[in-house]
């Protein structure tokens, strides 16, 4: 076992977007700080990839709301400091039937916050945003703040502003071994290099589990291999970003999203937690099934696609029973802090996900209520 030389106050495990926000957020606050990823940076192997993300207000849940309009201020501060564009306004459509409780949850908390909306009926939507052809029966929610975020732009924004401020980023380094001690913790890695620090942030994704379980506390997470369609347009109607706004689709049994054109050729479209559960290790192939299901909704909803996709990619969610986070410290060693379970919405969130996280690391009060992503949920839910 080698041990490295390097002192360190802060280790964080995972380069995706938590991990790199949570680094970030560590590193401004004065400490000095090892980042270890287990594969490149940007890589697609995890859950941060791609050329574009949804940012959006429209929640069902109030306190994810709440969450959402930190998460717009602290992207707009991690734009500034990048010196590059990384998010673009579009506006978005929540859409459903008209009698939708998940629509009417939504219509709910745009209310209680005070923020600006408009309720569409579906020839309104024909004629103000062409991509679009609604069932009779649906409704839409405009809200105008939603967008787009640049993940891919992000990543390597983020990954630069860790280097120039002086944290160490060790790609391809996959955690061994995590030790916890009397007043820290020592990690060591797959190079048999071992650091010892004060606090450690574990932000892995699907590798999760397989880093806590031996420090006896598993996580009721599910990793499941989803996959997004990318589909051609014509030029008229407009589909990229200063024509098309994103959109999720509320369903009887399924949720469907989409973004406009950004980087990849075609318009991006997915079923919402449709995948089959995998290992993080051992990727399935492409689900047939999983493509008709897209394909039928982009011939019901957005006629002018070319009806088969010509470009496709996995992706992976680490869902929670309950579809929320976790964010928390260990039950037993506090001194190890949680970002999991993000359940395949949690990139709008990133940067401020990073600052709670760097609160909980260091033992600062957090600007939001943490209760509904704190793990002691489970203990309450389990019957015995």
């Amino acid at each position: 076992m080698n041990h490295a030389t390097d002192t360190f106050d802060s280790i964080v495990i995972g380069g995706g977007i938590v991990g790199l926000s949570a680094a970030d957020a560590l590193q401004r606050r004065g400490q000095r700080v090892l980042l270890l990823e287990r594969f490149a940076p940007g890589n697609e192997r995890g859950s941060s990839h791609g050329d574009g993300r949804i940012i959006r207000v429209a929640y069902p849940q109030a306190y994810y709301v709440e969450l959402a309009q930190f998460a717009y201020a602290a992207w707009a501060r991690l734009q500034q400091r990048a010196g590059r564009t990384l998010m673009q306004q579009t506006g978005g459509l929540d859409i459903g039937h008209r009698d939708s409780d998940d629509l009417a949850d939504v219509a709910t908390n745009f209310s209680h916050f005070a923020l600006p909306f408009e309720t569409l009926s579906a020839p309104q939507v024909a004629r103000r945003f062409p991509p679009f052809k609604l069932q009779p029966d649906e409704i839409a929610l405009y809200q105008p703040a939603s967008g787009v975020l640049f993940a891919t732009l992000t990543l390597a924004a983020l990954w630069t502003l860790l280097g120039d401020g002086g944290a160490t980023l060790l790609p391809h380094r996959a955690v061994v071994r995590i030790e916890p001690q009397r007043d820290g913790v020592t990690v060591t890695d797959d190079q048999g290099d071992c650091w010892r620090v004060d606090h450690l942030v574990v932000a892995a994704g699907a590798w999760t589990n397989s880093l806590l379980g031996p420090l006896g506390v598993p996580l009721p997470l599910t990793v499941t291999q989803e996959q997004v369609a990318y589909f051609r347009a014509p030029a008229t109607p407009d589909h990229t970003m200063h024509g098309m706004p994103i959109f999720i689709h509320y369903d009887k049994d399924r949720v469907f999203y989409g973004l406009p054109r950004i980087e990849i050729d075609g318009v991006k479209v997915a079923g919402h937690h449709i995948g089959h559960p995998r290992h993080p290790d051992q990727p399935l192939p492409l689900d047939e099934a999983n493509r008709r299901s897209v394909m039928r909704f982009v011939a019901s909803r957005l006629p002018h696609l070319a009806p088969v996709p010509h470009h496709e990619l996995s992706c992976l969610y680490t869902s929670t029973p309950d579809h929320d986070f976790i964010l928390d410290r260990h039950p037993i060693y506090p001194q190890i802090t949680l970002g999991a379970g993000f359940s395949g919405h949690g990139f709008k969130f990133g940067p401020m996900i990073g600052e709670l996280l760097a609160d909980l690391a260091l033992g600062d009060a957090p600007s939001i209520s943490l209760a509904p992503f704190a793990l002691t949920r489970f203990a309450q839910a389990d019957p015995k």
